[in-house]
């Protein structure tokens, strides 16, 4: 069954000591990611691999942790096996994906989400925001 969303929390307020903070460019990216034009798109992208899935079937990866981490593979290049690393490893990627306290998702599951939603391709091509996104 197609998650949205996991509950929200802030790491960076659970080890306040830290003073965390997402670069100028992830809070950009934060910001954006936000569009909902968007999120229906990934997750209607996702819905379509497995035409039961929104509705049947064991609770899936979130499509917004999904969308964040091909986003986060795409921006800085990443294998899928480092874009799952390197967010279980960071306080601040696992904020940026809003994955918090879960359990990142496998690289297989990503490389299966990496071909099912063209968004993160879509996004990497425009710099202007969501008015500017291509819709399909």
């Amino acid at each position: 069954m197609i998650v949205d969303r996991y509950d929200p929390m802030n790491l960076f307020e659970l080890v306040p000591k830290l003073k965390l903070e997402m670069d100028p460019e992830l809070a950009h990216l934060d910001r954006l990611l936000d569009d909902e034009v968007l999120f229906e798109q990934v997750k209607a992208d996702l819905c379509r691999r497995y035409p039961n899935s929104a509705r049947l079937g064991r609770h899936s990866t979130p499509v917004e942790v999904i969308l964040r981490m091909l986003v986060l593979k795409r921006l800085y290049n990443f294998s899928y096996q480092q874009t799952e690393r390197f967010v279980n490893d960071s306080i601040v990627l696992r904020q940026f994906c809003r994955l918090y306290l879960e359990a990142a998702p496998d690289d297989s599951t990503l490389t299966s989400a990496g071909r099912t939603s063209s968004a993160p391709r879509r996004l990497s091509t425009s710099t202007n925001g969501p008015s500017s996104w291509p819709v399909r």
